[in-house]
Order: C-alpha cells, then sequence, then structure tokens
C-alpha cells in the first residue's frame, strides 16, 4: 500500500510539472520497490541488480496445535464474522484462506496493469513469466522489458 501511494504522488508531481522521472535499481527493486521504480518515466539497474517480484505474499504462523498441547485456549472476542480472520492461534479456516486469496489476486491485478501502464510496449515476456512473483537481475529484467 504504501508503495502504491508513494508511486500516486511521484506520478502527480511529475505529471503537474511536466518532469520526467529516472528511477534507478542499485541493489534490490522487488515487489514494492520494483512498483516505486515504476514511477519513473526509465528504470536504470546494473546488469547483477535485482529486479521484478510482481506477486503478492501473506506470511504468518499457526500455533493452534502448540497451544492445545500446552493445555492453552485462544478467548477472542469480535463483532465482525471476519475481523479475525486467519488468527494464527486458532485452527486454520479454509474461508478465511479463500477470501486472503481473493484479496491478493486482487492486490496482483492492481500490480500488474501498473506494470502494464508503465512499461507498455517495453514488455516483452509472457504474463506466466513476468507476473509470477520470480525476481530478474537487471539484464535478465531489461531482457524481459
Amino acid at each position: 500500500m504504501q508503495s502504491a501511494l508513494i508511486f500516486r504522488r511521484i506520478r502527480q508531481l511529475a505529471d503537474e510539472n511536466n518532469i520526467p522521472v529516472l528511477t534507478f535499481a542499485e541493489d534490490v527493486a522487488a515487489s514494492g520497490g520494483y512498483w516505486l521504480a515504476l514511477a519513473g518515466d526509465e528504470i536504470y539497474a546494473e546488469d547483477t541488480s535485482i529486479v521484478g517480484s510482481i506477486g503478492v505474499v501473506s506470511g504468518g504462523f499457526g500455533f493452534s496445535d502448540l497451544m492445545r498441547r500446552l493445555g492453552i485456549s485462544r478467548r477472542l472476542y469480535t463483532a465482525g464474522a471476519r475481523k479475525a480472520m486467519l488468527d494464527p492461534f486458532l485452527a486454520e479456516d479454509p474461508a478465511g484462506v479463500a477470501r486472503l486469496e481473493a484479496l491478493q489476486r486482487d492486490i496482483h491485478g492492481s500490480f500488474k496493469d501498473i506494470v502494464r501502464a508503465r512499461r507498455g510496449a517495453r514488455l516483452k515476456g509472457d504474463d506466466e513469466t513476468l507476473f509470477n512473483g520470480d525476481i530478474f537481475t537487471g539484464r535478465g529484467a531489461l531482457a524481459n522489458g
């Protein structure tokens, strides 16, 4: 989210002031860092820079089995059926996982839309290559547009 907000502000200022934006990826411009790099009209990277990671990830832990073994029970009170979705102290709920996956698909779609809009005709790889969350060296990213 923060990358999207910063991206939007950079583009807004660039468009208002008719100023080109150049972005640089020295070490890593992956995931949110790549989203930021997309604010540039041109992206520069070293051959050995790491670029890409166009995907969405969510991580967490599950402690419900450990808590059960230790005789600890979770007491959680909410208003709203999904307020405690995927709470790490409760057993994983398939409905919660499905909801999270739907959210991730939506965010991933926005990320792909930004890449397509900003890179346009420069894109050379197919969707599976470009948007599977993989990273590329600067040289590989250039080859894929």
